[in-house]
């Protein structure tokens, strides 16, 4: 059974919802910044998928993942990149894919979280998309499993 709960959090002068989800064997957290829309999943390691084979590990657990998340919105010009430790999401042909991706990874489960504005209709051409350009998106989505 899905246990759901939302909470709302104000730190330094800054709103964020946080989302609280938990199954039998996992408690998944969600913190989104007001306005967001929010596609997530938590999945045990060895059901992930990486390409054609399961994963081996937790990271790359955890990227299937977020590939899985990508192809559910139909962002097929999107990728998955990381800068130093940090993911991002970029266009294939360069520049801010406007969206935010936070893993995480913890015991036999890896989570993946992906964050848009709530005005973006993703059934648009996403190349044609031009909101978040520049913005700090790191106060956009977070994500943590337990």
């Amino acid at each position: 059974m899905l246990v759901d709960k939302k909470l709302s959090v104000l730190y330094a002068g800054a709103q964020t919802e946080v989302s609280l989800f938990a199954e039998e064997l996992w408690v998944h957290a969600v913190a989104i910044s007001p306005g967001m829309r929010i596609h997530w999943a938590v999945r045990e390691i060895e059901k992930c998928f990486a390409g054609r084979h399961r994963a081996s590990h937790e990271s790359e657990a955890v990227r299937s993942l977020a590939n899985a998340l990508l192809d559910d919105l139909g962002l097929r010009d999107v990728n998955l990149q990381f800068e130093g430790r940090i993911p991002q999401l970029r266009r294939k042909g360069g520049g801010q894919a406007g969206i935010d991706v936070s893993l995480a990874h913890h015991g036999e489960f890896a989570a993946a979280a992906i964050a848009w504005p709530a005005c973006y209709v993703l059934s648009r051409r996403w190349d044609e998309a031009s909101f978040v350009e520049g913005a700090d998106l790191e106060v956009v989505c977070s994500t943590c499993t337990a």
